[in-house]
């Protein structure tokens, strides 16, 4: 994977196949390994996710998904800068004709809205 610029929303994504394609990153930093790690997206898009050499897929319909299974095998050391990697793929599997000449190749989406993380590093205390 390559890195370029910074970007800016709404951020256009480009997905030609599983490994000819234009994304976004976001740059987590964690305190430690966490307990609870979620990210949760307003627009219904079609994603594929990375997290800590962990991909997760994210449905149209889907809001959150849960990314603890990236910490599962592969816990990190304290203070850790990771990227969360983000492509757009057609929701159905399909290019969308209409959309552009190079449509038969590569498929559009455009991501307006920055997902939200929530992240806890310490368990919920039980209150008797």
């Amino acid at each position: 994977m390559e890195q370029s610029d910074e970007t800016t929303l709404p951020a256009k994504m480009r997905w030609g196949g599983a490994e000819d394609a234009d994304g976004i990153g976001m740059k987590l930093y964690f305190e430690k390994s966490p307990e609870f790690c979620e990210v949760t997206f307003e627009e219904e898009l079609s994603l594929m996710i990375e997290l800590n050499g962990k991909w997760f897929y994210k449905a149209p319909e889907t809001k959150t998904i849960d990314l603890m299974p990236a910490f599962f095998e592969k816990p990190i050391a304290d203070n850790t800068e990771l990227v969360m990697k983000i492509f757009a793929t057609p929701a159905d599997g399909v290019n969308d004709q209409t959309e552009n000449d190079d449509w038969n190749f590569n498929y559009y989406a455009e991501m307006t809205k920055m997902p939200v993380m929530r992240i806890r590093y310490e368990p919920v205390g039980i209150v008797k």
